[in-house]
């Protein structure tokens, strides 16, 4: 009889049961935590000193698997008992603590988790009658639950052992069989249910069985509790919950255990809540979007409670876009006056909650801003708790966009540019083709940049995230010139959509931005003679990248004079905003010489217009020749190579003069050389 009583308690439960039969057919869980410590401790008088401790950590989801009609000899029904099983639980433990003995020591060490075996048996007691004959030793909600030989949480354990001698120290690993060994619930109703009939079987327990096998119980507890370390007091359901701790010594002092509890009954119901509309992005300003979402009580069409939507880690990025807007309200809101809602605090915009129950429940959630983002969650208020629903995949909440991997770009952005996986502060463009060095890559936006996006003369647009995108305010009016053959997203945007003080295009940057970048300011200026050099342009402060650039500067008068090519010339100074330097610096006396201001590719507009004369190979002067071709400053090169009359290869030029003029540059690749972002020396 010791034996199997002894049986009976180890295991691990957990019990509970809906309120009576006019909720039979709606199903219970009940979730919460279960700690256990067991502490080993060496023999009293033993030459050993030390501990080995085992902790679990349980997170338990029991169902109520099975209850049974508790009847008294005349066949009134007096109570209902309750069977539990696991559900979904599972638990975590860790191996810790040594031994030391004379000529060595022992260290313990190990961890793991796993899964739904981790609870022996659980029973929880309703009486439903005045009358119930077993009121005095089973009140209403008396439970148990427990765990022992027969549920065993494994896991991988290494013991090392060192001799004090010079023998290296020795481990050993295996799975760690460590018994969940504790039990609650009392010593009324686990332990001798091992010997009543009616729980394990279809059909009505007796009450006169049941009292039978506690009052034998009674007669043998004493002697069984003395050898073990379970729960010693009765355990009743307080405010539906089962909470509580013990701590317990057994095995003469060898074994400690102290186990705590919360676990609360929950209807075991499905909530769900539907993700956004792939296809939808947020807007801001005019044109301002909504979505609606969707979330229910899945299967169980008769449940209707009150629902609330929450919005959290809403973005409050400043404006509606990059370069749009100073506010810095929330992106994302509910839109105002929904049928059936009402806030609960009114101080509180980002909490709604439904005024009617429902099964099923719909909310608008409005967009303030081109990368407004959000998480919104959905309960239901079921019998005074809040359920939370779920999506397909098990979140708690759905972000706004749909954006799984929580960058805060909508995923349907990133599909687009089969951008999946790449940061959201990446900034890696690298066309057109043959732009910029593979070091330059970028435009000084990121990703995130790119999708919420920037006004272009009063219209918003997305950029994308690999063609190199430059903004110009043009206050010249005279557009860009050959600079256009560069082939860049160039944008002209006007006057509130630069930050003319600073000359940053991205102003409202904050989320995953790769800081200030600037756009550029071309205007026509009075540019004075400067040392009998007639100026048509300049790019202040440049060479360099747009973030190096004051102000890029044309004289168009000046050009109109000189009857040069206004296109060349915008072009020439964009050239040196964008990091693009002349072929060569050795001739600014008006005299071209070799690799010098007028060598190169005779077609690049980063050669200057024609001078008067040129040094030859010979050493002499030369008139420079009067046509250097009809493709003469259009374009930009790509190589430091000379064309036409800089081509290599000494000659005589139609002129009778001695070629090549300038020869090849010394800089030249001006294509390669443009930078966006960053700054250079």
């Amino acid at each position: 009889m010791k034996k199997t009583l002894f049986a009976a308690v180890v295991g691990m439960i957990f019990a509970v049961s809906p309120p009576p039969e006019a909720q039979q057919d709606i199903p219970y869980s009940w979730q919460g935590y279960v700690e256990v410590s067991q502490k080993m401790l060496p023999a009293a008088g033993a030459p050993t000193t030390g501990e080995v401790t085992t902790r679990w950590k349980l997170r338990v989801n029991w169902k109520e698997a099975k209850r049974n009609d508790v009847k008294d000899r005349a066949g009134n029904l007096v109570g209902q008992l309750v069977k539990l099983e696991d559900g979904g639980s599972s638990w975590e433990g860790t191996l810790t603590g040594g031994y030391a003995q004379k000529g060595r020591d022992i260290s313990y060490a190990g961890q793991g988790s796993g899964a739904d075996n981790a609870i022996g048996f659980g029973w929880v007691y309703y009486s439903l009658s005045d009358k119930d004959p077993l009121k005095d030793i089973l009140p209403n909600g008396s439970y148990c639950f427990g765990a022992g030989t027969g549920t065993v949480a494994a896991f991988q354990g290494k013991i090392t052992y060192f001799d004090y001698s010079n023998v290296p120290a020795r481990t050993t690993t295996s799975a760690w069989p460590a018994m969940l060994g504790y039990y609650v619930g009392g010593d009324k109703l686990g332990m001798p249910f091992g010997h009543v009939k009616g729980p394990d079987l279809p059909g009505p327990s007796s009450a006169e069985a049941i009292r039978e096998a506690i009052t034998r119980w009674d007669q043998f507890k004493g002697i069984a509790q003395a050898a073990n370390s379970w729960d010693t007091e009765a355990r009743a359901l307080e405010g539906g919950a089962m909470k509580g701790r013990y701590q317990r010594t057994a095995l003469n002092g060898g074994l400690i255990n102290e186990v705590s509890w919360d676990v609360s009954k929950l209807l075991d119901i499905l909530c769900e809540i539907d993700k956004p509309d792939e296809k939808w992005r947020p807007r801001g300003g005019d044109d301002s979007n909504t979505i609606v979402i969707k979330a229910r009580i899945k299967d169980q069409a008769e449940l209707r409670g009150k629902w609330r939507f929450t919005l959290s880690e809403v973005s409050r990025e400043r404006g509606i876009a990059l370069n749009q807007g100073d506010d810095t309200d929330y992106d994302l809101a509910f839109t105002e006056g929904q049928s059936g809602y009402k806030r609960p605090d009114e101080r509180n915009p980002l909490v709604l909650e439904s005024t009617d129950s429902k099964n099923e429940a719909s909310i608008e959630v409005k967009s303030l801003d081109y990368g407004a983002w959000g998480k919104l969650k959905g309960e239901v208020n079921l019998e005074g708790r809040w359920y939370t629903a779920r999506t397909a995949d098990g979140k708690d909440y759905i972000t706004v966009p749909l954006d799984d991997d929580g960058n805060r770009i909508a995923d349907r952005w990133e599909w687009e540019w089969s951008l999946q996986g790449k940061p959201e502060d990446a900034d890696e463009d690298d066309m057109p083709a043959g732009i910029g060095e593979d070091s330059a890559k970028g435009d000084g936006f990121s990703n995130y940049e790119e999708y919420r996006g920037f006004f272009v003369k009063g219209k918003w647009t997305e950029t994308g995230p690999f063609l190199k995108d430059l903004f110009i305010l043009d206050e010249a009016y005279h557009g860009v010139g050959n600079f256009d053959k560069l082939e860049l997203a160039v944008h002209l945007i006007r006057r509130g959509e630069i930050d003319l003080r600073t000359k940053n295009v991205n102003f409202n940057r904050g989320w995953a931005s790769q800081g200030p970048q600037n756009g550029l300011h071309l205007r026509d200026s009075d540019l004075a003679d400067r040392d009998g050099w007639v100026l048509l342009g300049e790019a202040t402060g440049g060479p360099g990248p747009p973030n190096q650039i004051k102000e890029v500067l044309i004289d168009v008068a000046a050009v109109y004079k000189t009857f040069d090519d206004l296109d060349s010339v915008i072009a020439h100074e964009l050239g040196h905003a964008v990091n693009i330097w002349h072929h060569g610096e050795n001739d600014h006396d008006g005299l071209a010489r070799r690799g010098g201001l007028w060598s190169g590719d005779v077609s690049c507009v980063m050669r200057y217009s024609r001078p008067k004369e040129y040094r030859g190979v010979d050493g002499k002067k030369y008139p420079f020749p009067v046509d250097e071709g009809a493709t003469a400053r259009v374009d930009f090169c790509s190589t430091k190579t000379g064309t036409g009359i800089n081509a290599p290869g000494e000659r005589t030029g139609p002129d009778g003069h001695p070629y090549p003029v300038a020869a090849d540059a010394t800089r030249g690749s001006c294509r390669k050389s443009v930078r966006l972002k960053g700054r250079t020396p």
